[in-house]
């Protein structure tokens, strides 16, 4: 069995990189099975200052405060929206006070559920690692459901060549702490297993129930009436790992077809590519759909796109689309991905873009055959999110203690400083404060606070991205950890409000970080 058939009677903070209403993703699918079973307190994204602007410019929302909604899909889900008034982010001291109320405002939420006593901390993203820790959880999942490292490769900005760096040592220290890690591709366990040996693949299913049902006569979604046949049309996110250049020539070169696209719109980059798809007269960006129209969206098209790039980003990927694609039972066009591989008896795999837009007119009516839809819509009833739980087994730790917290990190800062004490450390107070932001660093014990003597003799280590933990039990524990995989006398710190440092067997600067002259590497 995996997770979900284990969990029961548990409270389970789950962190989501995306807000409950938006398009539904396997977390949604995941945690509204878990909450039959559990309490689940779904933990919506921090807001940015554009989210405020937006919220603004359409009206403001009646309450920017924090609410507790219960969910009408399941009894035990409640949404955790973090309120309008905590957008501000970068390296200051209100940053901080951000991160502080955002994490007050989630214990209260616990405390009101009354969960507030070891839950379970389940993530799914790197730039969530402020948050373990601050909830005293039992126990840390992780979910990896993307290669964050290599979607970062995508920005095109002027921190983009240091991000993926960054990302990755964020994520490899989160694995590394994880008492269990989930992935959705054979890609990502690969990725993945060598840093948490409890790693396990738990592949994308669907709600098949749902997309079978969209096979009966039924009106079909308004954002699609009056787009003519044959449609062609992909529905899902247009972000970054679209082709939205190949989808152009698709449409350039058939222009009887109807190129349709249902879902948001997240591109931060490649915006010429979206302008000149948007400007050819047979293409139709739709937006959004709510989620019961997701089904109907993919039934109301003729042959089912999968048009991804082929990078470092997509070679991870599990799209969830596929198997609602299967399920619904039309004909399947793909790039060639990985997550594609051996189902070319259900999926017409395109190795080119001519080969591409080849294989979507063989697909088009009257080509397609009621044997292959059937066929996929039988692969798609076997692929269920409940039968993934009756397959994989997953070893859940119980940990007997609780999970120690990890520092913010900042990638746009590199550590460059490295501190060895001139004398061995027996006690290290340190007393934190929001104050004027002050340079990362890296502190290497030779003994005391925790280390064994003489461990770190001879050994220099320059890291040049900011990932926090501690090494002394005596040092701070509400606010640092010790991450195994590193010698245990490697201390790392990168909080900026880490302001007043001393220590009782040895003279330390008291502003940090001190003078070439006192150790600085």
């Amino acid at each position: 069995m995996t997770a979900p058939d284990l969990l029961s009677g548990e409270t389970i903070v789950c962190c989501a990189p995306e807000p409950w209403d938006s398009l539904w993703r396997n977390r949604h699918q995941l945690m509204t099975r878990l909450a039959r079973r559990n309490r689940v307190l779904w933990v919506e994204p921090r807001p940015y200052l554009s989210h405020v602007a937006r919220a603004a410019h359409a009206g403001w929302p009646p309450s920017p405060w924090p609410s507790r909604s219960r969910s009408a899909y399941v009894d035990q889900l409640y949404v955790q929206r973090t309120p309008l008034w905590l957008p501000l982010s970068g390296r200051t001291p209100l940053r901080q006070a951000t991160a502080w109320g955002r994490r007050r405002l989630l214990q209260r939420a616990l405390r009101q559920l009354g969960g507030d006593r070891s839950p379970l901390l389940w993530l799914f993203r790197p730039d969530q690692a402020d948050l373990i820790g601050q909830f005293a959880e039992r126990l840390l999942i992780y979910h990896a459901v993307d290669e964050y490292a290599a979607y970062e490769l995508e920005y095109q900005d002027d921190d983009a060549a240091n991000r993926p760096a960054a990302v990755h040592a964020v994520e490899e220290a989160i694995l590394r702490r994880a008492d269990l890690v989930l992935v959705t591709s054979a890609p990502l366990l690969a990725s993945k297993r060598p840093y948490n040996p409890n790693t396990h693949l738990v592949p994308n299913g669907v709600d098949y129930d749902a997309f079978a049902a969209a096979r009966a006569p039924s009106a079909e979604p308004a954002v699609l009436g009056g787009i003519p046949a044959p449609r062609v049309g992909f529905v899902g996110a247009i972000n970054e790992k679209v082709d939205l250049h190949l989808l152009a020539q698709l449409a350039a070169a058939h222009a009887d077809w109807s190129v349709v696209l249902v879902g948001p719109v997240t591109l931060r980059y490649h915006l010429e590519d979206l302008h000149a798809l948007r400007a050819l007269p047979n293409v139709h960006l739709c937006g959004a759909v709510p989620v019961d129209q997701v089904p109907h969206a993919i039934q109301a098209c003729d042959v089912s796109l999968m048009p991804y790039k082929i990078n470092a980003w997509t070679h991870h990927i599990s799209p969830l689309k596929l198997y609602e694609y299967l399920a619904v039972g039309h004909p399947i066009v793909s790039t060639a991905i990985p997550a594609v591989d051996g189902m070319e008896a259900l999926v017409a795999v395109a190795h080119s873009t001519q080969d591409f837009i080849e294989r979507v007119a063989q697909a088009l009516p009257p080509s397609a055959n009621d044997t292959a839809s059937a066929a996929r819509r039988a692969f798609a009833a076997q692929q269920t999110w409940d039968a993934r739980g009756r397959h994989r087994p997953v070893d859940l730790p119980n940990p007997t203690g609780q999970t120690e917290p990890m520092l913010t990190w900042q990638q746009r800062s590199a550590i460059e400083n490295v501190f060895f004490p001139s004398t061995p450390t027996t006690c290290l107070g340190v007393y934190a404060r929001l104050a004027e932001a002050l340079q990362p660093g890296a502190f290497v014990f030779d003994a005391g606070s925790g280390p064994a003597p003489g461990c770190c003799a001879g050994t220099v280590r320059r890291l040049r991205w900011p990932v926090s933990t501690f090494s002394a039990p005596t040092l701070c524990r509400r606010r640092g950890t010790r991450l195994a995989h590193w010698p245990p006398c490697l201390t790392l710190t990168n909080s900026s409000t880490w302001c007043c440092v001393t220590m009782s067997s040895s003279t330390w600067p008291s502003r940090w970080p001190p003078s070439a002259s006192s150790g600085a590497y």
